[in-house]
């Protein structure tokens, strides 16, 4: 074999070596994540303020790239910078998070046997939801669980779907329990889009409403979300007597007035209030 053919064999060899190599290595979005986590979990794993050159040298990163990174982390409230030392520590929306994951999986667990109860007697579905409280989240009510009714003509979002709570019985329950500078941030970030002629689109009204809810212990959405739906929305409380959500009974206007608005809200109130016991 001639010295050029080999040349170019080898050469070829080493191309090859690279592509695979390429291939097999993340993507630039990946890498990012993986950085960020790993930045994370050192962080936890010291238990205490960490500098960029200290975080660089356990990871083996360069230092703009860890400080890049800190500066995105620290943005979205992930890490915490101290300013007397420049060193940075684990952030409150980790906490938030780590508390919002905790309560949505011993409320759904504790609440599911009241919610098939309620649903029985009722014959329409029952939800169950949480506030997530961060502004730059796609949605901030979120159904955490729901017991079906077999009834036709019946509106049943999917456990995990997200909507707007100034439309929603559970989502006046949760944003009453809010502080109003809470509920004028999110109403300027987020606006109060209209779903149908019903829905509360003025700040002013919002507030009214959310008074009322306080005072008579429950929510209604009449069409506010869906036309010909209507739904009624009641608190649960933690043993502390914080809200941490809400539950609803929704179905066809004709079929919810036939059973009474005051009854329902009676029922619902009663049902809230065994679940909150039981979480206490």
């Amino acid at each position: 074999m001639s010295r050029v053919k080999a040349g170019t064999l080898q050469e070829a060899g080493r191309r090859w070596r690279r592509k695979r190599e390429q291939e097999k290595a993340p993507s630039p979005g990946i890498a990012a994540v993986d950085r960020a986590i790993d930045i994370l979990l050192a962080l936890y794993r010291h238990r205490q303020p960490l500098g960029v050159t200290e975080i660089s040298r356990e990871l083996g990163l360069y230092k703009s790239t860890v400080h890049r990174t800190l500066a995105t982390l620290q943005r979205r409230g992930f890490v915490q910078k101290e300013a007397a030392s420049d060193r940075y520590v684990l952030g409150m929306k980790l906490f938030t998070l780590g508390a919002l994951v905790k309560e949505r999986t011993s409320l759904a667990q504790v609440a599911h046997p009241f919610m098939e109860q309620l649903a029985r007697w009722a014959k329409e579905t029952v939800h169950l939801g949480v506030l997530d409280p961060d502004l730059d989240a796609p949605e901030n009510l979120i159904v955490l669980d729901k017991v079906e009714t077999q009834q036709v003509l019946t509106v049943t979002p999917r456990i995990g779907f997200g909507s707007s709570p100034h439309c929603s019985a559970m989502g006046k329950v949760l944003l009453a329990a809010c502080p109003p500078d809470f509920v004028e941030e999110f109403v300027r970030r987020r606006g109060l889009p209209r779903r149908t002629p019903k829905t509360i689109t003025d700040l002013e009204r919002l507030q009214q409403e959310l008074s009322q809810v306080r005072q008579q212990g429950y929510a209604v959405d009449d069409q506010e979300m869906e036309l010909g739906l209507l739904c009624l929305g009641a608190p649960v409380y933690d043993a502390q007597g914080r809200v941490v959500g809400a539950i609803s009974v929704s179905g066809p206007v004709t079929r919810m007035e036939a059973l009474g608005r005051e009854t329902v809200a009676e029922k619902l109130r009663q049902t809230a209030a065994a679940i909150s016991a039981a979480l206490s």
